[in-house]
């Protein structure tokens, strides 16, 4: 106040006492670095991560799929359909489920038609090698299941 007193505004504002020191000034930049580097992976996005989400969703699908066949030692199904992002797996009558990708995101969609069927031992029906490949915009990813063993991998 007294600087007021004495008719000079600019001595209110451009006063050295009322400044920052250099390590203020250091200590904020460094902030608002640390802020920067940790918020830049999620302005950026990664455009890959629905598509690997879903990737290891349908994969758990496939896996659960086996293990109920072999858990009730009844025959279990895994159902795809092309140009859609539902599927239906644990295929045991009234017991089916349907799984929707769309909620991991909007652009997922299976390319072909296929069934995976599995027997009470949990092992491919019939044995051979099946594959199911997923598009989300200009990305696609592949799931494979080896014949006799009905490993789950992806391509």
């Amino acid at each position: 106040m007294r600087y007021l007193e004495r008719g000079s505004i600019g001595r209110l504002f451009f006063s050295l006492r009322y400044g920052f020191t250099l390590v203020e000034l250091v200590a904020v930049i460094a902030i608002l670095a640390v802020f920067t580097m940790s918020a830049y992976p999620l302005l950026t996005g990664n455009a890959s991560a629905p598509l690997t989400a879903a990737i290891k969703i349908v994969m758990s699908d496939i896996r659960l799929t086996q293990a109920g066949a072999m858990a009730t030692g009844e025959k279990r199904s895994i159902i795809f359909t092309a140009n859609s992002s539902e599927y239906r797996y644990d295929n045991n009558g009234s017991n089916a489920k349907t799984r929707d990708l769309s909620e991991v995101a909007g652009c997922l969609k299976f390319t072909q038609n296929q069934e995976f069927h599995f027997n009470s031992m949990g092992e491919p029906v019939p044995p051979s090698q099946f594959s199911v490949s997923i598009n989300c915009l200009a990305k696609s990813a592949s799931i494979a299941m080896e014949a006799v063993t009905g490993h789950v991998s992806q391509q």
